[in-house]
């Protein structure tokens, strides 16, 4: 059984802030940047980490108002707005978790409750997994069942619920948690609950009726002053009901995949600059991080300034991480043109003058590598430990008008082809596809084909008089590019018929990837890129020498 830890963020990161708060400790930095629920935060991550040693991990966050929020104007009034202090300590918190390797995630309109609830009912539909879930808040209770529990957090320590000892606490089911709640209600979200009805009373009325609507069904068989409260506060039972009840259906861009722990994997992380590697140290790990130092020599995406030495050795200098690598990145190596030449120079000889004043103060670089596919190209007499080649391991070029300085003869690795659907005539001034931006100008003979702009097809090759390959001739890209279907022209191909397989990208000299980029008006590292999931890969093994 694969184990997925889920946290509650928001409620880590107040229980954090004001446990601070409380006892008058108000951590800040250097700077006067307020620390203190950070601080908790993390290391109360840490003690989960240690103690779940979790396969998977996601920490769910709120994210502004919520479905809840336009559906009952005065939900969550009565709470306090957020401290400013807390507010900063957010963003933080969740760069802190992305250098941890630990998935974060937020969803507009729904609740970190709601994204947890939605995770667990996923393993409750797969019996591979099941769920824990960190937190101090009671809603989460309700999503107990064989496949989840919850630790609920304590002051200073924690309860493990499961369907077990939540049955044997309250004396019915986990998810009558919502009726139990819709009864008493929870002042601090503004949920009325019963007037009258506390806990002790709420639970005796769950226990005999289970739900809330059981309850009003028997309103007969309840006597005395509980009848007169549940009568009064029908209305208000079932607005809390709604409003405790967790949503477990928010739509969320992942799988369980997305959600693995990466430090359990021993991944390799970047340091993108100082303030990043500072971070790491707050952080507790077991072992010190893998990383690579990158150095900003004149991109300036990612990376420490190279004249920023004095940041460098302290990263260097970081206990927490152990540095295996050293690196930077040539932004116009492909490029030709003098000016692009002489800055290329100029991002070496700067990388080379780093790394010496790095090493000559004692420091382990670690691995050194600074060419991407042009750099090892066009910049072949430099001598570092490793090059990092990209497009050219697919045996493709940029784009056509990408610079080699030495001409390579490189076969393409991949090839995309798929099959045609239908096969039908048309008549002249027909259209074709949405928009009607074809029309024949005489009788035309046109096929079907099952792949569109979903599978990575752009779009904007749409009437751009696209070539493919159909049984050793040529036909040509008709009409808007659909999301599973193109058109094309086959009047000219004799013999063509429906599960025929036409080439769209492929060895054929004539109908390379450079080409297809250029006239997407991009390059082929963008048009690879969008070949998606929904493409079936075929991959084929070649022997001896011949290739």
């Amino acid at each position: 059984m694969k184990k997925i830890v889920l946290v509650d963020g928001n409620n880590l990161l107040f229980r954090s802030y004001y446990a601070t708060l409380y006892t008058g400790n108000i951590m800040r930095n250097k700077d006067g940047f307020p620390t203190n629920g950070v601080y908790g935060f993390v290391n109360m991550i840490n003690k989960i980490v240690n103690d779940e040693k979790p396969e998977y991990m996601m920490v769910a966050f709120d994210i502004g108002k919520t479905f809840r929020h336009e559906k009952y104007e005065r939900y969550k009034d009565g709470r306090k707005e957020t401290p400013d202090d807390l507010k900063v300590q957010f963003p933080i918190a969740k760069k802190i978790l992305a250098a941890m390797g630990i998935k974060y995630l937020e969803c507009a309109g729904y609740e970190a409750d709601d994204i947890i609830g939605t995770v667990s009912m996923w393993c409750e539909k797969d019996p591979e997994y099941e769920a824990l879930i960190v937190s101090s808040d009671k809603d989460l209770l309700q999503l107990i069942s064989d496949e989840t529990t919850v630790k609920l957090l304590k002051t200073k320590d924690y309860i493990m619920m499961d369907r077990k000892t939540f049955n044997e606490t309250y004396g019915f089911e986990p998810i009558h948690m919502i009726d139990l709640k819709a009864l008493m209600g929870d002042a601090s979200d503004n949920i009325p609950g019963v007037r009258g009805i506390g806990e002790k009373g709420a639970i005796k009325l769950v226990s005999e009726y289970t739900t809330i609507e059981n309850i009003y069904a028997n309103i007969n068989n309840i006597k005395g002053a509980t009848q007169t409260k549940l009568i009064e506060g029908e209305d208000d039972a079932y607005y809390s009901k709604d409003l405790v009840t967790i949503y477990r259906e928010v739509p969320l861009d992942v799988n369980f995949d997305d959600l693995k722990y990466v430090m359990k994997y021993d991944l390799i992380q970047t340091i993108i600059d100082y303030d990043y590697s500072e971070k790491i140290k707050e952080l507790n790990f077991n072992e010190k991080l893998k990383c690579h130092i990158k150095i900003n020599t004149g991109m300036n995406r990612l990376g420490e300034k190279y004249n920023h030495l004095d940041k460098l050795y302290k990263i260097y200098e970081n206990e927490k991480l152990n540095i295996l690598g050293t690196f930077s990145h040539l932004c116009v190596a492909d490029s030709n043109t003098k000016e692009d030449i002489d800055f290329t120079n100029r991002q070496i000889e700067l990388f080379n003058e780093t790394i010496k004043r790095i090493k000559t103060k004692g420091y382990d670089t670690g691995k050194v590598h600074l060419q991407s596919s042009y750099g090892v190209i066009n910049y072949t007499g430099l001598d570092y430990d490793y090059v990092r080649v990209g497009i050219l391991m697919y045996g493709i070029n940029s784009s056509y008008e990408s610079y080699q300085l030495i001409h390579l003869n490189l076969k393409p690795v991949l090839s995309l082809k798929a099959r045609i659907t239908s096969v039908k005539e048309i008549n002249k001034n027909d259209s074709v596809s949405y928009g009607r931006t074809y029309i024949a100008t005489e009788n035309r003979k046109i096929a079907s084909v099952s792949i569109g702009y979903a599978d990575g097809i752009p779009r904007n090759l749409s009437n751009k008089n696209m070539q493919v390959k159909i049984n050793e001739s040529y036909g040509t890209v008709i009409g808007r590019i659909c999301m599973d279907q193109l058109l094309i022209d086959i009047s000219d191909i004799s013999n063509v018929k429906v599960g025929d397989i036409i080439t769209i990208i492929g060895e054929d000299n004539n109908i390379t990837a450079e080409q297809v980029a250029d006239k997407a008006d991009t390059i082929t590292n963008e048009l690879l890129c969008r070949l998606g999931d929904r493409l079936a890969r075929i991959i084929v093994w070649f022997f001896g020498k011949n290739l």
